[in-house]
């Protein structure tokens, strides 16, 4: 069998530069072009002595770990002996993910039987190849995205507790730093919540008013509402999305605890906007935080809240 070097260089070339591009994803690391050029061509170069040596030397796991190491390090260079044996870690789980869909991929399109000790050489079509690493990229991509966005939701999700007319409510909030809406009087910071969280917070006169009315509709028929100490607490919130203005019903509840790591916050100054449908697809959270609630609110420690 013929083997060509140049052929062994530059694909290895190619797939050693996409796993170091997924271990950056994964790991969170930035590295630069040069540098992930320069750790896939020293793999790819080893894959090549490896081949034409007669020494099994360049097999055994120890050296494969330690030529490992030497491309994660001359790709994303050296920060803590900590972070290079994760980015290590993660190297070796983009590796192993990859192959198993490219292999996975080659075995789904195959349509004839492997004996099970077979030690000859298969040929394998490059659409077949590509397929399988277009298949392992996709896979990688989005497991890294979900898995981070997961990760940043939950670290950016807070519990929160609404008091209004001897009512409270508990419920989960995100951190919303492009939240930018304030109310027209007094210019406070609006927490958007879904209206079935605050619903039972609301007397019966207010909630009726929401539920028969239309969401676009309720600024233009808040007459028809009979609760008029709930009115007296009515905000008018301005806010733009792409290419239109528009305005959001909220109220002014007696109070907001939000509960940190730290200890809890409490604010009083804080409206509360009203959205009819749902803030978040899995259900994680029902209210949208503004970053100024941070500011504003008085540290009371640690407390125990009631639903």
């Amino acid at each position: 069998m013929v083997v060509y070097g140049d052929i062994i260089v530059a694909v290895n070339i190619v797939m050693n530069a996409i796993i170091l591009w997924l271990t950056a994803l994964a790991a969170g690391t930035t590295g630069k072009g040069w540098r992930i050029g320069a750790g896939s061509l020293v793999g790819a170069l080893y894959v090549l002595i490896s081949v034409f040596s007669y020494t099994t030397v360049f097999y055994h796991p120890l050296v494969k770990g330690i030529v490992s190491v030497i491309i994660v390090y001359i790709a994303f260079g050296y920060s803590s002996l900590r972070m290079l044996f994760f980015q290590v870690g993660v190297f070796y789980l983009v590796s192993f993910i990859l192959g198993g869909a490219v292999l996975g991929w080659l075995y789904f399109l195959q349509q004839y039987s492997l004996p099970l000790l077979n030690t000859t050489p298969i040929a394998v079509p490059w659409h077949y190849l590509i397929g399988g690493l277009i298949l392992g990229v996709s896979l990688i991509v989005l497991l890294v995205r979900r898995c981070l966005g997961r990760m940043y939701r939950k670290q950016t999700i807070y519990p929160v507790t609404i008091e209004y007319a001897g009512k409270t409510v508990t419920t989960s909030a995100m951190l919303d730093t492009g939240n930018g809406l304030y109310t027209i009087v007094g210019h406070k910071p609006v927490m958007l919540v879904e209206y079935a969280v605050i619903n039972c917070l609301l007397s019966q006169m207010a909630a009726d008013f929401l539920q028969c009315c239309q969401a676009e509709n309720w600024l233009g028929n808040l007459h028809e509402c009979q609760d008029n100490e709930w009115l007296g607490r009515v905000e008018i919130v301005p806010y733009r999305a792409v290419g239109t203005k528009s305005m959001l019903l909220a109220f002014r509840p007696g109070s907001l605890t939000i509960t940190t790591d730290s200890g809890s916050l409490t604010v009083e100054q804080v409206a509360v906007a009203i959205y009819s449908g749902s803030l978040s697809n899995d259900g994680t959270y029902h209210a949208l935080l503004h970053p100024d609630l941070f500011q504003s609110g008085k540290d009371i420690g640690e407390a125990n809240l009631c639903a």
